[in-house]
């Protein structure tokens, strides 16, 4: 047995692209692994039922394991269907859950499947990611931007409309706040003033207007701080995530005016037919035959409608196998009980004669 500070390691896997086979030049190595957590780690530290040594290294204690493989869990049942070159370590008594394998397959796969690839399908589209935001909202702004006049007609116009129409100069302009009206301002004309904000400044600028000095009122300004303070966070966490965005996930897809992560679309459509071989009794093939096709989606290569139709078809097609499916209806959990129960007492008779 594997030790590891937290318990005993029984079984490590490979898992990810290097073992669909789609992997590239510079994909990373995944690694997914089932402990044992010690009697003494569980008194001292509490359960721990996961534990992540990386983002691409997690490990999951048995009984951990057990739960999610009972809710036939894609990531779980790709750790018991694994290549035999991709086991990088098993222990006798977890064998096993790899040689009745079989019986973790039911029709509750079809909705743990779908489920799946439909939130892969909503990362892919990129809807809300800041890469598919609108140029305007991405775009430095002043506070100009977010001032506007109010017109004798009733209605307002923005403030670079309104000094372009009257060719006035920004600079000549001095604010005097409106008393109980929020973000208003009374707005006087004259060289002597310091103007509508500095140029780092947050915050429109006052101007002092002596009452013996008689100057032009030009107009009522309003300033629309919220939207403004609003979009300065917008551009700043936009700012720092162009430093930390992984460009390679991101591809410009056939007739689509955006990007989408190419990486989570070719792992919707790999789950949608890893579900209908499961659903035509096929088992789970983690090593894709398929993954040739799976690597030209994620280079962008099919069009996105193209993609989003054969997906909506894929899903009725496989909702109706797993209506009509030979598979058990649910998973064994005999099995998994028996399995589970020899792991725990070998392993707490291990403990007793090494401590």
């Amino acid at each position: 047995m594997k030790n590891i500070q937290e318990g005993t390691i029984i079984y490590s896997v490979l898992v990810g692209s290097r073992a669909y086979g789609t992997n590239h030049k510079g994909s990373d190595y995944d690694y997914k692994h089932v402990y044992c957590q010690s009697a003494q780690s569980v008194l001292t530290d509490g359960y721990m039922p996961q534990i992540e040594f990386s983002k691409d290294d997690v490990a999951f204690e048995l009984k951990r394991f057990v739960e999610l493989l009972k809710t036939s869990n894609s990531t779980i049942l790709e750790m018991v269907f694994a290549n035999e070159k991709d086991i990088m370590y098993i222990h006798d008594d977890f064998k096993p859950f790899i040689e009745n394998r079989a019986a973790f397959l039911s029709k509750k796969c079809g909705n743990s499947f779908l489920g799946f690839a439909f939130s892969n399908m909503s990362k892919a589209k990129g809807t809300n990611k800041k890469m598919n935001w609108d140029k305007e909202k991405i775009k430095r702004k002043t506070i100009e931007d977010f001032c506007f006049v109010l017109l004798d007609s009733g209605k307002s116009t923005s403030l670079k409309k309104y000094i372009k129409k009257y060719g006035l100069n920004q600079d000549n302009f001095g604010l005097v706040k409106i008393p109980n009206i929020m973000d208003g301002y009374a707005v006087f004309y004259n060289p002597s003033f310091k103007g509508l904000c500095g140029p780092e400044s947050n915050e429109v600028k006052l101007s002092s207007i002596p009452k013996e000095k008689v100057y032009t009122f030009i107009c009522n300004l309003f300033f629309n701080k919220n939207s403004y303070s609003q979009h300065c966070k917008d551009y700043r966490e936009y700012q720092q995530w162009l430093k930390e965005r992984n460009t390679d996930r991101y591809v410009d897809v056939k007739n689509h005016n955006q990007q989408i992560d190419g990486k989570n679309l070719m792992h919707c459509v790999r789950l949608l037919t890893m579900a209908k071989e499961i659903a035509l009794g096929q088992g789970l093939i983690v090593k894709r035959p398929d993954a040739n096709y799976l690597l030209s989606i994620r280079r962008g290569d099919l069009t996105l409608e193209k993609l989003l139709e054969e997906s909506e078809q894929s899903v009725n097609e496989i909702k109706l196998l797993y209506a009509n499916s030979n598979l058990r209806e649910n998973i064994d959990e005999e099995i998994i009980k028996i399995i589970f129960l020899t792991i725990r007492q070998n392993f707490i008779k291990y403990e007793r004669e090494n401590n």
